[in-house]
């Protein structure tokens, strides 16, 4: 089956998947601890065997045994070379039991570690990764390709990148989510939905997360934001350990009435993950047979997104915030040449607090790099706001730096109509899953008539679709210019056609209108004005300029989007202008050191402890008043699911640049000490994620970490916990958690009484009291308790 015909077989027909593997496996004989993957060619018998039954239960898309095949996580077991081997393998044992009418899915699970900056490895370490994968499954001919069980938006970038390079074949892509509908990362359904759909995923979805009850309103979610079929693989439950074996709460026939439920919610493919077994497809199967996905349509509507939110083009006015743009500002122009980030900073809080919902960046100082000014001007503006990116440039190396940086779906801005820049620029739109603005300029400048202008954006948008983008994605810019030397109407004549002709979406700089000129706000809020008027969709302007918040705020009452213009009488009640509230006029380096941790702004503690140690503050006083309470709203925060994962590493290191200049005066003084803590993965459990975030929290609040590593024997835990404060174990797997009991053992055999804590996806309260440990659910939760069994709290 081709990729067109399984498309439109998804349209009618619920395709159900299989199950768990790893467990199935585990049941035959597979070692505690090792990858499933590996007996591909240690046991293959059992692996067929697996694919038989679930063939037999119903499944009609099979997934290869190959989740942990790529060379990374290959290598934590020693099994690096082996990539080739065990992907043809995978292929080849699913072959025989699928026969004509099952499809086979080769199946791409995550790295084990995050892309920078929340992790280590760079975007195309993680391309490389997942090619050299895609590229074993692709050649022994599977149907589909799944990545699955995704965590991080880039990392699932490079993935799909990495996969549409070298298959043509459909591709299924799916994010797992925790408690919340958020993923660790803080990504919630809908700009996974946007993310998957920009990067080319023919198949959208969410698995393993918690049970079915959880994933219908991730699915729900993500059927708005999205038309293509839509996947759920949910786990069977939670597991719990009993005795020595592990259960999952939920059973086949219950599993199997939520898929009902799910084709309801416009799922197409729908199967299970951990703890499912073929019982469970077989009761899925019998669910489901003759049902039809319900219907989901997005066409017309145009996404962008970060890391944590959707913004709509076009509902209303989008406000693209201009001011990190060099032009004209000598203060920007020299800051980007230092590669100081201060008003880069001041103008994302600024902007994103005036009501601006896209931040443009523009990096273009000459004598400059401008490549790597992109890489970390983009890299800080898309953890330091909410809001998606624009990246501006017309250089495409610094345009593909921008995009790579970018968590969510960003705005490539811009690209004119000549036709080599069309050839060179197009693709990376397509390639990175940007929307683009489309410039009506080409060779001969830009055309003094509206319908010069329209033949130009008929050109750009002709050719964006022969590429491949979706009219969706393309935003034309008619080019406002100054009203000293061109008329405006023209300009903005040519909006209204190309939204009535070519069927785009709208943008246009503001601002140029009044370059030059005297009264710019008013003439700037003045255009705006008009340009909403003929129907502009996008509008790249300073949002905190007075005139043109007013002009907006007009627009939003206007179009019905301030109901009783109660926003816009709050806003006039207000408007006048205000002195600077005294706390700020009073900001000192303490109070700028405790927003720097709380925000993660690793460039500026040094520098800020420096200034409060030059001004007589004793170390410890720097730590107790404004670091610590700091790093105590930074956990309150990921509490409330206001933080997630990455805001919660990135005020950690920026924690640690501070203690690179406390720690040698910490020295001095032993109540500046909090404590030392051992850190290990149990042995036969090699993950460590989740060890790493920990240790790197814990360091951020002044313990003194010693990480052992991951699949960590239980006399090695033992001999390096005589000089520690705290042991603290993870384990991932319910097959590793037993481990930690016997380190537990181990060290009261030894006759050493140090507080243990435990945690791991697997770990809860329960199974801690019972070896005599205290349980951690996260990294800001370990910290707590480790403060609270020291007397440091």
């Amino acid at each position: 089956m081709n990729r067109a015909e399984l498309l439109t077989e998804l349209e009618s027909k619920v395709f159900v998947a299989d199950g768990a593997m790893g467990s199935l496996l585990s049941a035959r004989g597979l070692p505690a601890g090792m990858v499933p993957d590996w007996f591909n060619l240690e046991n293959p018998d059992a692996v067929l065997m697996a694919h038989r039954e679930y063939v037999k239960a119903g499944a009609g898309i099979i997934f290869t045994n190959t989740f942990c095949a790529s060379r990374r996580r290959l290598a934590e077991f020693g099994l690096a070379d082996d990539v080739g081997k065990i992907n043809e393998a995978g292929v080849k044992l699913a072959r025989e039991p699928a026969g004509e009418r099952t499809l086979i899915a080769g199946d791409i699970g995550p790295s084990g570690e995050y892309v920078l900056p929340v992790g280590s490895q760079t975007f195309g370490d993680a391309y490389d990764n997942f090619r050299e994968q895609a590229e074993v499954l692709a050649k022994g001919k599977v149907d589909l390709i799944v990545v699955e069980t995704m965590s991080d938006t880039r990392e699932m970038k490079a993935a799909l990148m990495a996969v549409r390079d070298v298959f043509d074949g459909p591709v299924l892509a799916s994010m797992t989510f925790s408690e919340g509908d958020r993923t660790v990362t803080g990504t919630p359904p809908s700009v996974a939905a946007v993310v998957m759909d920009a990067m080319g995923a023919d198949i959208i979805g969410a698995n393993c997360s918690g049970g079915p009850e959880g994933l219908t309103s991730v699915i729900a979610e993500m059927a708005c934001y999205t038309s293509r079929p839509l996947a759920v693989m949910p786990n069977a439950g939670l597991p719990r350990l009993d005795g020595e074996e592990t259960v999952w709460d939920m059973g086949p026939k219950e599993f199997g009435e939520f898929g009902p439920k799910f084709a309801e919610l416009c799922a197409s493919v729908i199967g299970g993950c951990c703890g499912t077994t073929p019982a469970h497809i077989r009761e899925l199967s019998r669910a489901v047979s003759g049902l039809e996905p319900a219907y989901h349509e997005t066409k017309g509507r145009t996404f962008l997104a970060s890391r944590m939110r959707v913004v709509e083009v076009g509902v209303g006015v989008t406000v693209i915030g201009e001011r990190i743009n060099p032009t004209s500002r000598a203060d920007l122009t020299t800051e980007i040449t230092e590669g100081k980030l201060e008003i880069i900073r001041t103008e994302i809080e600024k902007q994103t607090a005036a009501g601006a919902d896209v931040i443009d960046i523009n990096v273009g100082v000459p004598g400059v790099d401008e490549v790597e000014a992109m890489n970390w001007a983009a890299s800080f503006a898309d953890r330091a706001t909410p809001l998606p990116l624009s990246i501006d440039s017309s250089d495409p190396d610094v345009l593909e730096a921008g995009l790579r940086t970018a968590s969510g779906k960003p705005l490539l801005n811009s690209i004119s109509g000549e036709p080599e820049k069309l050839e060179a620029l197009l693709p990376l739109a397509k390639r990175f899953g940007a929307a683009f603005v489309g410039l009506t300029l080409d060779g001969n400048g830009i055309p003094d008539t509206v319908e010069g202008r329209l033949s130009i954006a008929e050109r750009i948008v002709d050719t964006a679709i022969n590429s491949g983008i979706t009219v969706e994605n393309i935003l034309i810019d008619t080019l406002m210019m100054t009203a000293a030397q061109a008329d405006p109407s023209v300009t903005l004549d040519a909006v209204r056609l190309s939204r009535d002709k070519l069927g785009v979406k709208t943008v246009l700089g503001i601002s140029n209108v009044s370059h030059g000129l005297p009264g710019r706000s008013a003439l700037n809020a003045g255009t705006l004005l008009a340009a909403a008027g003929k129907g502009l969709d996008a509008a790249i302007v300073n949002p905190y300029d007075p005139r043109v918040a007013e002009a907006l705020s007009i627009i939003r009452v206007i179009q019905g989007g301030d109901p009783g213009a109660r926003t816009f009488l709050k806003a006039a009640k207000s408007a006048e202008p205000k002195a600077a509230p005294a706390a700020e006029l009073a900001k000192v380096p303490g109070d700028m050191l405790y927003e720097a941790v709380l925000l993660g702004y690793r460039d500026r503690v040094g520098e800020l402890v420096g200034r409060l140690l030059d001004d007589g503050v004793e170390p410890v006083a720097v730590n107790d008043r404004f670091i610590l309470p700091a790093l105590e709203e930074v956990g309150r925060r990921f509490e409330k699911k206001e933080y997630f994962l990455p805001e919660v590493i990135l005020s950690a290191e920026a924690v640690q640049e501070a203690f690179n200049v406390l720690e040698p005066l910490f020295e001095k003084d032993a109540n500046a000490k909090v404590g030392g803590v051992v850190f290990a993965t149990v042995e036969g459990d090699v993950h460590d994620i989740g060890k790493n975030i920990v240790s790197a929290v814990m360091r951020g609040h002044g313990f003194v970490v010693r990480d052992l590593g991951k699949n960590v024997p239980a006399d090695a835990i033992v001999e390096a916990a005589g000089d520690a404060d705290i042991v603290a174990l993870s384990a991932l797997m319910t097959t590793t958690m037993p481990e930690m009991g016997k380190v537990a053992e181990s060290l009261s055999e030894a006759g050493i009484e140090k507080p243990i804590i435990i945690g791991g996806a697997v770990v809860d309260g329960a199974y801690a009291s019972k070896i005599g440990a205290y349980y951690a659910p996260d990294a800001v939760g370990a910290v707590k308790i480790a403060k609270e069994v020291l007397g440091k709290a």
